[in-house]
């Protein structure tokens, strides 16, 4: 039997599967504009022009973050048309509009009635140049209700019981397009961007496709309407690749060109999942396809990794006996050859090469082909291609390993990329493939992320303040940066509030070196490695902690000091939390590249830090904000959503060691405690196999207090009632309690939950919940929330 170390065994697991998706920004608006007319106001990503409003009745107000939109009126609003002309996936895309069948888009913003309106209606509409409104998100007409209306097919309208437009609401709808009717959901108030259990109305509705978007208010006789704010519409599975299952003869072919063949070096490289381990020597790149006469190629063998170049020598094959090629996972592969020498990488580490037959690559010929070497039934792929891409020249090990998580489309030397995503087309250099076979899309073997870059003319984000910014309970501030040039100031990556000398915290650079502040009443505790230097121009990953008593500083991964001078809560001085910039003095400016932003309300420890800082989070109990700057400013794990100051850009991922995102957590139900404060729980780090650094915890315990720590293999939707607090573990499921205390600052608490190195416990589910014996509870009784993990695999 298996399960965690220190816990019960498999009784506590039931398996589940679990999936991910990718995700790609369709446009966003935070009307941040100056107050006045919405009229020709052009800001955002993805749109195709200005806004165009009905004279008279748009105006802006502060009511939310920032600036927000008033449509006011008798039945006017705000037109914008989405850029669909820009879309990248122009196969996502139904005769040059959204809601193509297969697609699906998520669609969120923020709305209010204003007090003194007497408006019947006012939402968002999905609306099609040239055919009319389509789909109304909202409150529909006289419902007094939020819900939605199927204009189009004339269904609806739907409303959420007891909900009500003259509260502040965040609408997230995700609408699945399908061949025939579509699939709608809508959340409200959810506390993820993209909520996964049951929605608040869950309903088909007619066929309908959009490319433009109106926000109106009406019907009533006020001169005000609806308030509407952080408006963003986003688009799940952007990104493909070649679906090569079952066997057969699919494969892709271009034909010859000489470019293929390069004299000066080549690389060629590729993601790719192998199925299985069948005898053979499945393909995923050859040119030239009659037998002994290929010029290069790069294939499986034995269930090894193999690559060859051949010369008018002979061949220069590399086979990594060793190495057995991984099932049912993504791998990166890739061949070099440099005029001598032929390499061969897997996941960016070489092993091994050949010189044998120096010279240059011979050509014979013959189309390239990606899944399939020769015509006998062994070479072909079973599996999944992504990302192929050719090179004229060698690259070195570490452009390889820079490289290999980015879609890249340039460079000199890039002769031609095949991203598979919808297509066979070669972004490059127009030697687009053709497909023979069956051969189809599937899921994304690998993604590519994206970072923010900020240039040296003031530009920064801001984060409005909020008291959860600066946690009484401990802090960890992370984030990965990579800085353009040496500075003499002091660049800064996180601060909360700008005003000299009043921060909470501030994580920077200073004279070259990292450096953490963290400012309590009795005054400012600073470590600074000063002999420490700030590498220019690769990622570095830097974390501070606070644990009410000592302050530490992380660089990728390892501490670099303490300071424990001035223990105690941190000060609360207000002012916005700022990314890229401290004060208002131009030497706090950063420039270069900041990703990976993430602040936990408790410190984590140097273990901790160590086993996420390669991973995208978010939506973590304990993580207060997370910022993964996928080409949108957005608070991925709450609704600290930040504005740019000033110009910033998204690039593509500089650190190539960011994972794909991983869930495994959800927070279920709420705290019953009665305390002013109740305790909540958190999670230290993500529950995949062999990670040693997975605790469960929570934070403002009111202590000392004996505690049980209590898992289940099950949890509970509707909680039962023990001793006057809400128990949400099932009881009907195998139950297993381990005595608590509190024993550390704060009122933070751990429990360490190692996960052994099992690949059987990957998709096992496991719930928790921390009951309390202490004077805030009914009959000295409190109970935290719960959480429910389920076991990832690496």
């Amino acid at each position: 039997m298996h399960g965690f170390s220190g816990w019960v065994g498999s009784a506590l697991l039931a398996v589940c599967g679990s999936a991910s998706a990718q995700y790609s920004s369709i446009a966003y608006e935070d009307f941040e504009y100056p107050t006045g007319n919405l009229q020709g106001q052009d800001g955002g990503p993805g749109w195709a022009g200005a806004w165009r409003s009905t004279t008279g009745t748009v105006s802006l107000h502060r009511v939310y973050l920032g600036k927000s939109m008033l449509c006011s009126g008798a039945g006017n609003g705000s037109f914008r048309t989405l850029d669909t002309a820009s879309w990248p996936y122009p196969q996502h895309l139904q005769g040059g509009d959204f809601g193509a069948d297969g697609t699906s888009v998520w669609v969120r913003f923020h709305m209010e009635r204003d007090a003194a309106s007497d408006h019947q209606y006012g939402g968002l509409s999905l609306w099609r140049q040239g055919v009319g409104e389509q789909m109304f998100l909202g409150n529909p007409g006289r419902t007094g209700a939020l819900g939605i209306y199927d204009f189009h097919g004339g269904r609806g309208p739907w409303t959420i019981p007891g909900s009500s437009p003259v509260n502040l609401s965040w609408l997230v709808c995700r609408i699945d397009f399908r061949a025939g009717d579509e699939h709608l959901r809508l959340w409200l108030n959810p506390s993820i961007s993209r909520p996964s259990g049951a929605a608040d109305l869950d309903v088909m509705v007619a066929d309908f496709r959009f490319d433009e978007l109106r926000l109106e208010s009406g019907d009533g006789a006020s001169s005000v309407g609806f308030y509407f704010d952080e408006l963003e519409l986003e688009m799940e599975a952007e990104t493909r690749s070649l679906d090569l299952r079952p066997q057969g003869d699919s494969y892709l072919a271009a034909s010859h060109a000489a470019a293929f063949v390069p004299s000066s070096g080549l690389t060629v490289e590729a993601w790719v999942i192998l199925d299985s381990s069948l005898i053979g020597r499945p393909t995923i790149v050859r040119k030239n396809p009659v037998p002994f006469m290929e010029s290069y190629n790069l294939r499986i063998e034995g269930g090894s990794p193999q690559w060859g170049a051949w010369t008018a020598g002979g061949n220069n094959a590399i086979w990594a006996r060793g190495t057995q090629m991984p099932l049912g996972r993504p791998v990166h592969l890739a061949g070099t050859w440099d005029g001598t020498t032929a390499r061969l990488y897997m996941d960016g580490v070489l092993l091994g090469s050949n010189g044998s037959f120096p010279g240059a690559l011979r050509d014979t010929g013959g189309e390239l082909r990606i899944g399939k070497g020769d015509d006998n039934g062994l070479e072909a792929f079973v599996g999944a291609i992504d990302e192929v891409r050719l090179w004229s020249r060698a690259r070195t090990a570490s452009e390889i390993a820079d490289g290999m998580r980015r879609e890249l489309n340039d460079g000199s030397a890039l002769v031609a990329a095949w991203h598979l995503n919808g297509s066979f087309v070669d972004s490059v250099g127009s030697r687009n493939a053709g497909a023979r076979g069956t051969a189809r899309f599937g899921p994304e073997v690998t993604s590519f992320a994206r970072a923010l870059r900020l240039a040296p003319s003031g530009s920064f984000l801001e984060v409005p303040d909020a008291p959860e910014l600066v946690p009484t309970s401990g802090l960890t501030v992370e984030a990965w940066i990579q800085v353009d040039s040496p500075s003499s100031g002091r660049p800064t990556i996180v601060r909360k509030n700008p005003t000299p000398n009043q921060e909470s915290y501030n994580l920077r650079i200073e004279l070259g070196s990292p450096q953490w502040q963290v400012f309590t009443a009795g005054g400012r505790n600073i470590v600074w490695p000063t002999g420490t230097a700030l590498p220019i121009g690769r990622p570095v990953h830097l974390a501070g902690t606070w644990d009410g008593t000592i302050a530490k500083l992380y660089m990728d991964g390892v501490l670099l000091g303490s300071a424990f001078t001035h223990p105690g809560p941190m000060v609360r001085t207000g002012g916005a939390l700022r990314i890229g910039k401290g004060d208002n003095n131009g030497a706090e400016e950063f420039e270069g590249r900041i990703d990976e932003v993430r602040i936990w309300s408790f410190a984590r420890t140097e273990g901790e830090i160590g086993s996420t800082k390669n991973r995208e989070l978010c939506c973590i109990p304990g993580l207060i904000a997370s910022y993964a700057m996928e080409g949108n400013l957005l608070d991925g794990s709450g609704n600290h959503h930040a504005a740019a100051m000033g110009p910033v850009e998204f690039v593509t991922e500089f650190s190539s060691h960011l994972g794909l995102a991983t869930r495994g957590v959800a927070r279920i139900g709420a705290p019953s405690s009665v305390c002013a404060t109740p305790a909540t729980m958190v999670i230290t780090s993500i529950p995949w196999i062999s990670n040693a650094h997975l605790a469960l915890g929570c934070i403002d315990v009111r202590g000392p207090a004996a505690g049980v720590l209590v898992l289940s293999s099950s949890a509970l939707t509707t909680p039962i009632n023990l001793l006057g607090v809400q128990l949400w573990m099932d009881p009907a499921a195998p139950i297993f309690a381990v005595a608590s205390t509190v024993s550390l600052a704060n009122g933070v608490v751990r429990f360490a939950t190692p996960v052994p190195n099992d690949a059987l416990l990957v998709g096992g589910r496991v719930a928790a919940q921390f009951l309390w014996a202490d004077v805030c509870g009914p009959q000295g009784i409190s109970a935290t929330d719960g959480v429910e993990l389920t076991i990832l695999s690496l």
